[in-house]
């Protein structure tokens, strides 16, 4: 699991912050996520139903003088009561010393270090609307089923060659034969980013095939680059 931990220096209102976090979920699929085993042993993924609520925020009223103890308590025993097929969310909101402290522990079946940033833009974006009385809609991505079905589309039309290709890129990616100690190099490189570019690349796509052909161009060698992902 992954753990985020917020600090305010008010008081955080339970219903509120509530009323944000199911709004945030019925945005992003994922947070919907569990797990199941099928009949032949098979993990199966399922999304459920968009107004499912997929997590109670715990609210705590902490009077220890060990605030930091606490925290580890709190953290311990919210990792240890996630369950793939029920719940892989929880959410503590601490109330200590005039300041809330809020505590997210989230499976990393559904999350990563990009989607931190996301989740938290949308949740603070969200909270500070409905405690001015406002109403907001958040505006949904594309949806991660669809992705799936793309990216299954996308491999089903793959040639034998490039799959063949890729297969050898992906064995030169482990990084277990990554031997030494780094070197500094450097080189010139020139480039102009076109959003409507022939490959569809995005900006650091971009630069990233920029900077291998500098560096095949200057040290004859190729380069790889192993990039994080998420949908």
């Amino acid at each position: 699991s992954q753990e985020y931990i917020l600090k305010s220096e008010t008081t955080l209102d339970r219903e509120i912050l509530q009323k944000a976090f199911d709004g945030v979920s019925q945005t992003h699929d994922m947070l919907r996520a569990i797990y199941r085993c099928d009949d032949g042993n098979n993990l199966i993924q399922e999304i459920r139903p968009v107004n499912t609520r997929v997590c109670e925020i715990n609210e705590i009223h902490l009077e220890s003088d060990d605030l930091n103890r606490e925290i580890g308590k709190i953290l311990l025993e919210s990792n240890s009561s996630l369950d793939i097929s029920e719940s892989l969310i929880k959410i503590n909101l601490l109330h200590y010393n005039g300041k809330s402290y809020l505590l997210f522990i989230i499976h990393h079946l559904i999350i990563d270090g990009v989607s931190w940033s996301i989740l938290m833009d949308d949740l603070t974006y969200l909270y500070t609307l409905f405690l001015e009385n406002e109403e907001a809609n958040l505006l949904k991505p594309y949806p991660y089923k669809s992705w799936v079905e793309d990216v299954k589309n996308l491999a089903s039309n793959i040639s034998e060659s490039e799959k063949k290709h890729w297969f050898e890129i992906n064995k030169r990616l482990n990084d277990s034969k990554i031997k030494g100690k780094s070197k500094i190099f450097a080189f010139n490189m020139k480039s102009s980013f076109d959003s409507n570019n022939l490959w569809m690349l995005s900006e650091d796509e971009f630069l990233a095939l920029s900077i291998a052909r500098a560096y095949k161009k200057t040290y004859g060698e190729d380069i790889i680059f192993n990039k994080e992902s998420y949908g």
